[in-house]
């Protein structure tokens, strides 16, 4: 067979979170966490073998919340990090896997349980470690009781009325592997996706399926995934076309339901990545890691990165705004307020870039370092030395500034020869009511040998001087003179 075809390039780049402080309150070395959408200080986690808890964090209580089985009944089985979710239909009620699915609609009070036991239960396969257990769950969003539920052992089921009746809806999948997650389609009501995860079965092939039919028929979109155990899928919260994949050893996305899928590696480890969360309003994906803390990614221009933006060969999104540090008058600044700009942009291939910002006349400002490397790129534009970050009591800037402001001052650029190492001649023309200032800069390389330390120095890295009136000189010798005379 021909051989495969070199993986995509990569995209974008992740940024590290250090794990929530209010994680790090909850008790437990590993757990599944959410918290109320009505009331953010009910925090409900579940822990070892189906045990699940709601915190009130308001008042510090923990309440143990976990089904029991009536007298005389089997315990309940539950996995070492048993599945629970919350309705997106209503607040207060949850669902929680064992070997059954049971449903709260009284923040875990009380419990009813609503499926048969949903996995094989083959006596001859359970052990000390519980196993045959329910590993995924997900309430469609679109319809209030379509619920899916995903087991340890490659059992997939789907309730359409709320659990009065369960269908298998296994075929198709992989037999016998870990239901790692189950994403019920909050665009399309009959579309649900399934990772299976083969990693306790020393099986590392990637298993990615999704159905448009209510799990009468699977597709596997798994193609192009060149590591296997999946542990997570995600929807794009915003564009329907985007999906994102977390695997053992990092995150992928893909900008068309899966045909094509792209690694997102740079700033993330490779490590097992457990969990994703898109925050709908912020559009910043968490990903949560195996022992390497938590990352947060910027998904906004891939919301915007089209199948059609992809085929052009270079396309530049709209830039973004950045907040310039300004001082407390008392000779400090606020660095804390700055912003930086950022620029991203695409290549579909290697290219040269050169990255110029202009400002609203149309004149170069500050040339950014940019890759041509193709994928996604983003380019910050720092701005802690820029504005007003240096005044004090005794500076002026602050006020010339209003100045400038009211008497709409007029600063032109007349010349500005800089070669690639910033050294060169520049001259600004400033328009006032009453006056035409000229104000003149050199800058020349000096070797260390030539360098003094006397106070009266023959040579100067920088030179400037403010002009009473227009300067019209082409000649940088005569310019040099000029600003070495005038400093």
């Amino acid at each position: 067979p021909p051989p495969p075809p070199p993986p995509p390039p990569p995209l974008f780049f992740f940024t590290h979170k250090p794990p929530n402080q209010m994680l790090r309150s909850l008790v437990g070395s590993e757990m599944c966490i959410r918290d109320s959408p009505r009331d953010t200080n009910i925090v409900y986690s579940a822990g070892f073998y189906g045990t699940i808890s709601r915190t009130n964090r308001a008042t510090g209580e923990t309440r143990q919340i976990v089904p029991r089985p009536p007298e005389g009944e089997f315990p309940y089985r539950g996995q070492w990090l048993a599945q629970f979710i919350i309705s997106p239909h209503a607040p207060n009620t949850i669902y929680h896997g064992m070997n059954y699915v049971f449903r709260s609609t009284n923040r875990g009070d009380d419990w009813e349980r609503i499926s048969p036991d949903l996995t094989h239960n083959d006596p001859d396969r359970l052990g000390d470690i519980q196993f045959q257990t329910i590993t995924a769950l997900s309430e469609s969003p679109i319809t209030e009781g379509l619920l899916y539920a995903g087991s340890d052992d490659g059992r997939v089921h789907v309730t359409q009325d709320g659990g009065e009746s369960w269908i298998d809806i296994s075929g198709g999948l992989h037999p016998d592997r870990f239901t790692s997650e189950v994403v019920a389609s909050e665009y399309h009501e009959s579309t649900v996706y399934v990772t299976q995860n083969g990693r306790r079965s020393d099986d590392f092939a990637p298993y990615v399926w999704r159905s448009t039919d209510y799990g009468d028929t699977w597709e596997s979109i798994a193609d192009g995934i060149p590591f296997g155990p999946v542990n997570i899928i995600r929807e794009d919260p915003k564009n329907p076309n985007l999906l994102y994949l977390g695997n053992d050893v990092g995150v992928y996305v893909s900008l068309d339901k899966g045909s094509r899928w792209h690694a997102l590696p740079y700033g993330l480890p490779s490590t097992f990545v457990h969990d994703l969360v898109i925050h709908p309003r912020d559009d910043i994906m968490v990903a949560a890691t195996h022992g390497r803390g938590m990352f947060a990614f910027d998904v906004r221009q891939l919301q915007q990165l089209t199948t059609e933006i992809v085929a052009t060969a270079s396309h530049m999104f709209e830039p973004e705004n950045g907040v310039l540090a300004l001082g407390n008058g008392r000779g400090r600044s606020n660095t804390s307020a700055a912003q930086s700009a950022y620029v991203h942009y695409w290549l579909n291939e290697q290219a040269e870039v050169s990255l110029e910002i202009e400002d609203n006349r149309g004149q170069m400002v500050n040339i950014l370092e940019a890759s041509g490397d193709p994928g996604l790129h983003a380019v910050e534009w720092t701005l802690e030395r820029m504005g007003s970050r240096y005044p004090s009591r005794l500076s002026f800037s602050r006020s010339m500034l209003r100045k400038m402001e009211q008497e709409k001052w007029v600063v032109d650029r007349v010349k500005f020869d800089l070669d690639k190492d910033g050294y060169g001649t520049a001259i600004y023309e400033i328009n006032t009511p009453n006056q035409i200032y000229s104000v003149v800069c050199f800058s020349q390389f000096i070797p260390d040998e030539e360098r003094s330390d006397r106070v009266i120095a023959e040579k100067w890295d920088t030179t400037y001087v403010m002009h009473l009136s227009l300067i019209h000189i082409s000649d940088p010798t005569r310019l040099l003179s000029i600003s070495f005379s005038v400093i």
